[in-house]
């Protein structure tokens, strides 16, 4: 399989640079790393979900509120469901 580029578009610089950390220590990242606000994954398709577990931990660990997706010629919008 080829690797799949994902594009995860941030606000703040530091949410970037904390998202590629927490990518680039789970076993499904070929390559996570920082562009401006996003970070740039090159994954192998079928760790997709595996990826997106990693980053939504990191979003509620970093109380992230809000991500743009982008992968291939879509965009999806991830955020944590609120805390009670």
């Amino acid at each position: 399989m080829r690797p799949q580029p994902v594009v995860i578009h941030l606000h703040r610089q530091e949410d970037a640079d904390c998202v590629a950390r927490a990518l680039s220590a789970h076993a499904s990242a070929v390559d996570a790393k920082v562009e401006g606000r996003d970070v740039l994954v090159d994954i192998m398709s079928r760790s997709l979900g595996d990826v997106l577990s990693a980053l939504h931990r990191c979003m509620v660990e970093n109380q992230i509120a809000l991500v743009r997706i982008q992968i291939e010629d879509r965009t999806y919008l991830m955020e944590p469901e609120p805390s009670d």
